[in-house]
């Protein structure tokens, strides 16, 4: 008789601690995902890297044309022709 009490004392025992976890109620709030905004201005820093490193070519550089020097006529070159 010991015996099946001891054994259904501990049928019972593993019985609730396996039922137990059951009725625990857990609460999760709702995840909330926000739209991540990155910006990323590589323009500049790649335009004055640029900028460095062709700075070499400005002292060798010179103008595409020669500025010219316009000389107006004066009365007396047109009356004699």
């Amino acid at each position: 008789m010991t015996r099946i009490l001891r054994r259904s004392g501990l049928t019972l025992a593993v019985s609730l601690l396996v039922l137990a976890p059951s009725c625990a109620r857990v609460s999760v709030d709702p995840i909330e995902v926000k739209p991540i905004h990155v910006v990323v201005d590589v323009n500049v820093r790649i335009d004055r890297e640029l900028d460095e490193f062709f700075a070499f070519e400005d002292k060798y550089r010179q103008p595409a044309t020669q500025p010219t020097t316009t000389q107006t006529a004066s009365a007396s070159d047109s009356a004699g022709k």
